[in-house]
């Protein structure tokens, strides 16, 4: 019985091992690379210093991503 459970615990650890190489590979490319990454993909400002860090995947500005939400909800 210990050996599943072992063995189970291990194949949950090798998910997350890949989860967390696969979201490396993901901020590591988009680290020097310019447009979309530093700048708002609907009005063009430039992205928070501070939400990239927080958000590196973002593509929306804070203000963007607050209508983008608010209208989102209203759409429900």
């Amino acid at each position: 019985m210990a050996d599943i459970a072992d063995r189970a615990g291990e194949l949950e650890q090798a998910d997350r091992d890949r989860a967390i190489a696969k979201q490396a590979r993901i901020i590591e490319s988009m680290r020097g690379s310019s447009g979309g990454r530093t700048h708002c993909a609907d009005c063009g400002d430039e992205i928070e210093p501070e939400r990239r860090i927080a958000l590196p995947y973002t593509g929306r500005c804070a203000s963007c991503a607050h209508d983008a939400e608010r209208r989102l909800r209203l759409a429900r």
